[in-house]
């Protein structure tokens, strides 16, 4: 009988926990919800075609979803990393950057950042929907929101420009 191939559920990766997206698809543990799929790589089109690696090591992919009609107006887009267990941490940060910049016009789809926590906790940490004109380095305290010791961060985009 056999060989099976299946898949396991994910132990909660140890912070800190860094994701640099080298692989061309979605990362092992990582979750997508939503309308859209994210793309992973440096292929960004439109105004993002220029963007170029952000990240501070460089070398690196970053994930993006291209908002523009027709590609989903009012689609909603999710992107969960893996659970964090961040009890070894004494200031747990959350640190990103996002590139969102449209040359077509002022309007801006709505970005925005939550933590969860594996009792049931969900706080919205960012809500953005303006450019960033260029990357822009995002940075959230996680120690004083009363959080469990492991969390999960999702990344929402609302298609809505």
């Amino acid at each position: 009988i056999g060989p099976f191939t299946f898949t396991t559920s994910c132990d909660a990766r140890v912070a800190p926990f860094y994701e640099n997206f080298s692989a061309l698809s979605r990362p092992d543990c990582w979750s997508e919800i939503g309308g859209e799929p994210w793309n992973f790589n440096l292929n960004a089109e439109y105004a993002a075609a220029s963007a170029g690696d952000g990240s501070p090591i460089g070398n690196t992919n970053y994930a993006w979803i291209d908002g523009s009609l027709p590609n989903g107006e009012n689609h909603i887009s999710k992107l969960r990393t893996p659970w964090v267990d961040i009890s070894n941490l004494s200031v747990p940060v959350l640190k990103f950057s996002l590139f969102s910049v449209n040359s077509e016009s002022d309007f801006y789809n709505t970005f925005k950042v939550f933590v969860h926590d594996d009792i049931g906790s969900s706080i919205e940490l960012y809500s953005v929907q303006e450019s960033t004109d260029g990357w822009k380095v995002y940075m959230a305290e996680l120690g004083d929101l009363n959080l469990s010791s492991n969390i999960q961060i999702e990344f929402f985009i609302h298609e809505n420009s």
